[in-house]
């Protein structure tokens, strides 16, 4: 409940993309940047360097320009769904 707070926040994604560049795709970076930046649990904040870490690996091209369109579907394919599983979500 308390991470549902912190997501509910608006400037939560700037503060997650911050940290998605700060750590340049690593997982373990981007995890700890956001339980320092946000109070989030270490284990939601987890969900979200594994799939910031999918994202630079997997849809870099795609997202060099930020959030476009194109890198919403990239990720929306190769990074969504493991992202879902961990954190126990569904974007519908």
């Amino acid at each position: 409940a308390a991470d549902k707070a912190i997501l509910d926040k608006p400037d939560i994604d700037k503060t997650i993309e911050g940290c998605a560049l700060k750590s340049f795709g690593n997982a373990e970076g981007a995890k700890k940047c956001i339980v320092a930046d946000t109070g989030m649990s270490a284990n939601c904040a987890g969900c979200f360097g594994s799939m910031l870490a999918c994202t630079f690996s997997k849809c870099i091209g795609s997202c060099m320009g930020g959030n476009t369109p194109e890198c919403k579907k990239c990720n929306d394919k190769e990074c969504i769904p493991a992202f879902e599983k961990c954190a126990g979500v569904s974007q519908n």
